[in-house]
């Protein structure tokens, strides 16, 4: 076997941001969430995250922002290769392909998606 590139992201394959809530009327709250992925999710899966409790609470939630599969990336975070041998050990090595070449950073693009939590005083 022989040495390979890997291209490991720094970035967690998902993040969840609270970004504070909203006074909607007295007694009536919104409590917004925003999620990052390296993959696109479905509205099934930001429901689960939503049932095990890490999307706010109360009576409704909802996805602000396209969910439906069509969605573009949020960004990209351009990631250098790294070499490793056939353990995975990492190598001090400049990144090449199979043939000896370099080769370049890669993009890795990443996803966001906006929630919202809705709660009245009795929550």
């Amino acid at each position: 076997m022989s040495n390979r590139c890997l291209f490991i992201s720094k970035r967690p394959l998902l993040t969840i941001e609270d970004l504070g809530e909203k006074v909607l009327r007295p007694c009536y709250y919104e409590f917004r969430y925003k999620i990052t992925s390296q993959r696109k999710l479905s509205q099934s899966q930001i429901q689960k995250l939503w049932e095990a409790n890490l999307l706010g609470y109360g009576q409704t939630w909802g996805i602000n922002s396209p969910c439906d599969g069509n969605e573009e990336p949020a960004g990209f975070d351009l990631v250098a290769g790294t070499m490793v041998n056939e353990l995975d050990e990492v190598l001090d090595l400049p990144p090449t392909n199979y043939f000896g070449k370099p080769v370049s950073p890669e993009k890795m693009f990443y996803y966001e998606y906006l929630t919202y939590a809705r709660a009245d005083s009795s929550d």
